[in-house]
């Protein structure tokens, strides 16, 4: 065998483990690529949308600025119907330690059996 065949036999061996070391780490991380893969996905849909969303502005300013009306329109009426139900929740809560609070009478059981 000639020195050259046998360094590249070497390195054919090396290239093999280090390959199957690689595969082993992919096998373990496999969890972590995907979610470094979704954030990365979501990081570039959200420059895209910015880009749409900057040219749609410059394009129709009076659009933009109607639609940020309706936005906080409807973030002030969502404010408003939780404040609403929170209320409603504490009247119903007072209205049952009302009810708790009664003297309770007491009720013979013989007399419900027609007794």
């Amino acid at each position: 065998m000639s020195k050259l065949s046998n360094i590249t036999d070497t390195a054919l061996e090396r290239v093999l483990e280090l390959a199957g070391q690689a595969g082993g780490g992919l096998k373990q991380g496999g969890s972590h690529a995907a979610d470094w893969l979704k954030t990365g996905a979501a990081i570039g849909a959200l420059k895209t949308g910015g880009r749409v969303a900057t040219k749609a502005v410059r394009r129709n300013p009076g659009a933009a600025v109607a639609v940020a009306a309706v936005g906080l329109g409807v973030l002030g009426y969502a404010a408003y119907r939780k404040r609403k139900k929170a209320q409603e929740a504490a009247a119903q809560l007072e209205n049952n330690r009302r009810i708790a609070d009664r003297p309770h009478s007491h009720v013979d059981d013989a007399a419900d059996l027609g007794e």
